[in-house]
């Protein structure tokens, strides 16, 4: 089954940030494309649960230190996806201080990962007392240098740096996509900055070869207040992680194609038409079947594109790429 391991420090928003996801996107969200996420009746509880918990009690999702994993699906239009099962690994920010040999496991074998990281970084400071205030920066210079002490602060390039130990040690990293919770807290005017600061201060993990996606999501600005949501592009982290999955998927399928494509062309000889035809068109068939998985693969997965614009920060080999042109060239034939 297909894993997406998670990882942030505490308070950074991942409990939050799956519930919101999940209440939003199990009613089939806002976003048009027919989408829905599905879970079995006890998680999808768990997860309603800690919901009516926020807006009747104003209680948050407590801190764990235990990974919390979750199954889910995907259905389109009320039909389940065939392959769209994914199991989502939520660890607990203390992990980051010291990557156990299962954390360093998850990542390793994970078809994607996920990096949130607090977006309170981009628009607050902390005192002595720990009480949060409102950057005060007199220019652009300024408020960058503030959040880039904040990430360093925050533990957020801790993070980065025990990535770098593991691709040190000769693990390869997934697919990553790293997620800027709180969106609704930080100033509109410094959205902008986003884009600039988190590849400058992860620079190891944009320029190390894999590929990264960015962006800052938002379960509403009143959830804070009262527990409504008003959720803003929550589903483009999942998507991109699903995105990456099927187009690992259709990768091994077009090699074993070409694999097959190759042997029939070495067997399909005078002699093998006349006795062994049978096996010529086995290979056929295998080749015929692979070719349809990865048209109805497409089908499902193609529409998620639509969520992401032209603009989507995205990284490949350590520079900028436009996701949709690259998604969209792995998933066809």
């Amino acid at each position: 089954m297909k894993k997406i391991t998670v990882i942030g420090f505490t308070n950074s928003g991942k409990t939050t940030y799956l519930m919101g996801t999940y209440c939003f996107m199990s009613m089939g969200g806002k976003s048009g494309g027919g989408y829905a996420l599905v879970t079995d009746e006890e998680n999808g509880n768990l997860l309603h649960n800690l919901w009516n918990q926020l807006q009747n009690y104003g209680q948050w999702p407590a801190a764990s230190d235990v990974a919390f994993t979750c199954t889910f699906s995907l259905q389109r239009y009320l039909k389940s996806i065939d392959g769209s099962e994914f199991e989502w690994i939520d660890y607990p920010g203390s992990t980051l201080m010291a990557l156990s040999p299962e954390v360093r496991a998850s990542i390793n074998e994970a078809s994607c990962l996920v990096l949130i990281v607090d977006g309170e970084s981009f628009a607050f400071t902390r005192d002595k007392e720990k009480s949060r205030r409102p950057i005060a920066a007199q220019n652009d210079a300024q408020y960058k240098s503030v959040v880039g002490d904040n990430l360093l602060n925050n533990g957020d390039k801790l993070a980065i740096m025990r990535l770098g130990q593991m691709v040190a040690g000769g693990i390869s990293l997934p697919p990553v996509a790293v997620v800027v919770t709180k969106r609704d807290l930080i100033p509109p005017e410094r959205l902008k900055y986003i884009p600039e600061i988190i590849p400058q201060e992860f620079d190891t993990l944009f320029y190390n070869g894999v590929p990264v996606f960015l962006t800052s999501v938002t379960l509403g600005a009143e959830i804070e207040r009262n527990g409504t949501l008003s959720p803003e592009d929550v589903e483009k982290p999942l998507f991109y992680a699903l995105l990456s999955t099927f187009c690992q998927e259709i990768d091994a399928i077009k090699k074993r194609i070409a694999d097959n494509k190759k042997q029939l062309e070495a067997q399909d000889t005078m002699f093998n038409r006349l006795f062994h035809q049978d096996m010529l068109d086995e290979l056929k068939r295998r080749i015929y079947l692979d070719e349809d998985k990865i048209r109805v693969m497409s089908e499902n997965a193609s529409p998620m594109l639509d969520f992401f614009g032209h603009d989507s920060v995205f990284y490949v080999n350590g520079e900028q790429a436009e996701l949709r042109e690259y998604f969209s060239g792995r998933l066809s034939l």
